[in-house]
């Protein structure tokens, strides 16, 4: 979900800083732009300072834009404020040459017109457009028992019911229940129907993922609950479990409010709002720059594929992605064609199936491209936890995702390239050791994501990681 309360306070903050700036280049002094240089670093400070003590208060929040003589308040304390501190710096740290105090009192009202302008307009009529479109409404499913479900459905039906749109209910039976009683149920209140039981919510999630599940089991039960908190890691899902105060006290665990249901939050997507946007346009911009720098290699490279064995240029191969959804991947063909092969078991150093030009291709990493089709695809990114055969193999028994954490690697898209490949985890993964050592570098790239951290493996996979011992 790309809008969220986070992203709808980042804008507000941008519009204010716009505004300010504006403000500045029309008012008196700066506003015939006498020294650039000046002007610029005067309003960069006036913006940083505004912002900061507006944060300071928490006066971005959305509950405040609602109400204008709030927003009125809080805007004219820190836009007062913040031209009351740069008129200290002016006169005692940097020379500005904003002229007289007059001057400055002037600009100060001049700014805090036009901020207070924008967010009696525009942030005004931003937060209608998105109330009407139900932007913020966020899709939830509640799973549990009779009793607890009823109990939450009256909390998420309260006073900020339209922030939310409850998509339906799945029942855990009671130990020796026939299954298909809760499919066959009626509806569980005005509006929210029974979807089935627990054992059909996982197939619904690959299927059409809400925002939000809502775990309402007592915490009696919390072998059932942790079951269902496993099965929902491979999800990016908001995932949480409602409070009782006269049975569970948190004490230092994540507790948030959804709407008017108290709950503790077990699982949290880890993009999200304006992360999700930025993600994006790495992606797309630097796939779209890759391809057209990659073109003539590809093309070259299918030729000689062409001429050297029987085949197709590119490889497909069914892939674990986003959500646990599968995807094709594409490849540049490196082996002879083997149709026997689904891929569980990897590829070795020592395959008989590469080819000669293929064992090139691999070395170099330069297979890999057509992968930023997938990316184009929305499939994949440019930077992630490289995308595993379903049911593949560590060694000739265990099952890669039945090692634990595994599945929390589906909460982001799959990569080309990640953190992982860039610290050794390059060639294949034949030893459960190393996959626990891949997996453990994968959830360290999915908690800690930034857009520096994606610059730095882009960097260092160009520099030293597309070739190398461990690269077959």
């Amino acid at each position: 979900m790309i809008w969220t309360h986070g992203m709808i306070n980042r804008l507000v903050m941008l519009l204010d800083g716009l505004l300010i700036v504006a403000a500045i280049l029309l008012a008196p002094s700066f506003g015939i732009l006498r020294n650039p240089a000046a002007f610029a670093v005067y309003a960069g400070m006036y913006v940083l300072i505004y912002g900061w003590l507006m944060n300071l208060g928490g006066a971005y929040r959305l509950e405040h834009y609602v109400s204008i003589l709030r927003q009125v308040r809080q805007v004219s304390v820190c836009v007062v404020l913040a031209g009351a501190v740069m008129s200290v710096v002016d006169r005692t740290i940097i020379d500005f040459d904003t002229e007289t105090f007059e001057f400055a009192a002037v600009r100060v009202a001049v700014v805090w017109c036009a901020v207070v302008i924008g967010r009696v307009t525009l942030v005004r009529l931003g937060l209608h457009w998105v109330e009407k479109l139900a932007l913020l409404s966020r899709k939830v499913v509640v799973v549990g028992n009779e009793a607890d479900v009823e109990r939450a459905l009256g909390r998420l039906q309260g006073a900020n019911a339209r922030f939310f749109q409850l998509l339906g209910v799945f029942l855990v039976e009671p130990a020796g229940a026939a299954a298909p009683e809760a499919a066959a149920r009626a509806d569980f209140a005005p509006g929210v129907p029974v979807l089935g039981t627990a054992d059909d919510l996982m197939p619904r999630l690959t299927r059409e993922p809400p925002d939000v599940v809502v775990i309402a089991l007592p915490w009696s039960e919390a072998l059932t609950i942790g079951q269902l908190i496993e099965k929902l890691s491979r999800f990016a899902i908001d995932s949480f479990v409602p409070l009782r105060a006269d049975v569970f006290d948190p004490h230092y665990a994540h507790v948030v409010n959804v709407g008017e249901l108290r709950a503790l939050q077990v699982i949290r997507k880890p993009l999200r709002g304006t992360l999700v946007v930025i993600k994006w346009l790495e992606d797309y911009i630097v796939a779209t720059l890759g391809l057209l720098i990659a073109s003539p290699i590809l093309l070259v490279c299918a030729v000689i594929i062409k001429l050297e064995s029987a085949g197709p240029v590119f490889y497909r191969q069914t892939r674990v992605g986003y959500n646990n959804r599968l995807f094709d991947v594409f490849k540049l063909r490196t082996m002879a064609v083997d149709p026997t092969d689904d891929g569980s078991h990897g590829t070795r150093r020592d395959d008989p199936r590469i080819t000669r030009f293929g064992g090139w291709l691999r070395r170099l990493s330069i297979d890999e491209l057509p992968q930023l089709i997938n990316v184009l695809r929305g499939e994949m990114s440019v930077v992630g936890p490289r995308p595993h055969v379903p049911n593949m193999l560590v060694g000739e028994s265990v099952r890669y995702e039945n090692l634990r954490a595994y599945i929390n690697r589906y909460q982001v898209k799959p990569g080309i390239t990640g953190w992982a490949q860039i610290n050794g985890m390059r060639g294949g993964i034949h030893t459960a050791e190393k996959a626990i050592a891949g997996i453990e570098l994968d959830l360290y790239y999915v908690e800690n994501w930034s857009l520096w951290l994606d610059i730095k493996i882009m960097l260092l996979t160009v520099t030293k990681g597309m070739t190398g011992r461990d690269v077959f």
